[in-house]
């Protein structure tokens, strides 16, 4: 119902646009995807196009990125088939990573050496606002950027104290940091602005290659 209140609006169509093409077409060409009856199927009203200048002679490319409308697949895919309702799942989605970001900022606070009770105030404080609270079921890459950030710095924490030092993670290091420079890597795919980001994080994951019991096995995991 949260979700149902509330129309799509700005951005949001065209990133479902792509996201609807992946699944009917298996592309992201939008020329035959750009009618009434099409569109219907997750809005509620026409909107405008925002084409790719750069767009091939006789496709449509978004000016978007592609990586939040890959993501949205799964959701749009699997309540088109139960619901009818892509809109709304996807929306829920959305909810559901935010509630992961609240989630992993907790671990994150945590794991910094904050005491619990000041972590789940900060949290708390964090989920309750405006800008988190009630634009969590928006589709925009920026809640899925927070949380890959968040899930980077609670892995590395050990390095981000006043005496950061290496700490090992374990039997699965090696699968670990190819995982974590694997979601790094998601980044640019969201929004090209997060490339710095996603170099900062990258850039942490090396310190913990390097000082390894296996730096150049991890270091090719990372690089891979």
């Amino acid at each position: 119902y949260f979700c149902q209140v509330t129309m799509i609006h700005g951005d949001e169509g065209q990133y479902l646009r792509v996201t609807q093409s992946l699944i009917r077409d298996g592309d992201i060409d939008l020329a035959n995807n750009l009618d009434s009856s099409t569109t219907g199927e997750f809005h509620v009203t026409e909107f405008g196009l925002a084409k790719a200048p750069g767009s091939p002679p006789g496709k449509v490319h978004s000016v978007h990125p592609i990586g939040l409308s890959v993501l949205l697949v799964p959701a749009y895919w699997l309540r088109l088939q139960l619901w009818a309702n892509p809109r709304l799942s996807c929306a829920l989605f959305m909810c559901l990573l935010s509630a992961a970001t609240a989630a992993a900022t907790f671990v994150w606070l945590s794991r910094l050496g904050i005491s619990l009770a000041a972590a789940l105030l900060a949290v708390s404080v964090l989920t309750l606002t405006a800008p988190f609270f009630l634009y969590s079921n928006q589709l925009y890459p920026e809640i899925p950027a927070l949380l890959i950030a968040l899930i980077t710095l609670s892995c590395m924490a050990h390095w981000l104290g006043s005496k950061g030092t290496y700490r090992s993670m374990g039997r699965w290091e090696t699968a670990q940091l190819g995982l974590l420079a694997f979601l790094e890597w998601i980044l640019p795919f969201l929004h090209p602005r997060y490339l710095p980001l996603a170099a900062l994080l990258l850039a942490l994951l090396l310190p913990q290659c390097w000082f390894s019991a296996a730096p150049r096995r991890n270091l090719f995991s990372v690089l891979a």
